[in-house]
């Protein structure tokens, strides 16, 4: 999919979508306002505990401080081990 693809889905699925992703308040929040958590979720929810899989990125924002892929991009292997 490309990008725009993707964020068509985002609109398409959050305007549609009335329940919760995550029992978590600030989760969904941050999932709703941010398309990158979106799309962080989509990527991620392969097979597991939705609800958990769909709060990782605002537990990945809380732990970075920023959810910006530009940023993320750069990171290098032992940073990312850090934050998991």
């Amino acid at each position: 999919m490309t990008r725009d693809r993707i964020l068509e889905y985002y609109e398409q699925v959050l305007k549609k979508r009335q329940q919760k992703f995550t029992h978590n308040d600030d989760a969904d929040k941050l999932i709703k306002q941010e398309p990158v958590a979106f799309l962080f979720a989509v990527i991620l929810d392969q097979g597991a505990q939705a609800e958990k899989i769909w709060e990782i990125p605002y537990h990945l924002k809380n732990i970075m401080g920023h959810l910006d892929v530009y940023r993320i991009a750069t990171l290098e292997e032992e940073e990312i081990c850090q934050i998991f």
